[in-house]
């Protein structure tokens, strides 16, 4: 979602969102992708060069007959967040790096 890659090692976080109307025939299920890091960021990472993470959130509802991603922007950037969904429904973002990329010592500015 918005064009830069948030797999590893642009590491985002994705939880599924509680699912809507799970009696109903067509019940709803949507997903939450948050943070990474910007397209090139591994390459600039082994150079030293460490680009501040993404700073955003997309939702997606993957029942939708045309599904699209819904960007949100996040209080805070990160790479390599954690997210828990809360018995409440509540979604958790924890830990990461506020620039940088996953594996081999490549993050900075733990969050």
């Amino acid at each position: 979602p918005g064009g830069d890659p948030r797999s590893y090692p642009s590491t985002g976080s994705v939880v599924m969102l509680p699912i809507k109307g799970l009696e109903a025939p067509n019940p709803v299920v949507e997903v939450l992708v948050c943070g990474g890091a910007p397209a090139g960021s591994f390459q600039k990472a082994l150079k030293g060069q460490f680009v501040p993470a993404l700073n955003t959130c997309a939702r997606l509802r993957t029942t939708d007959p045309n599904p699209a991603w819904v960007i949100e922007t996040m209080p805070m950037a990160r790479v390599m967040g954690d997210m828990l969904l809360l018995p409440n429904g509540d979604v958790l973002l924890i830990n990461g790096a506020g620039a940088g990329v996953a594996g081999w010592d490549l993050g900075r500015d733990p969050v």
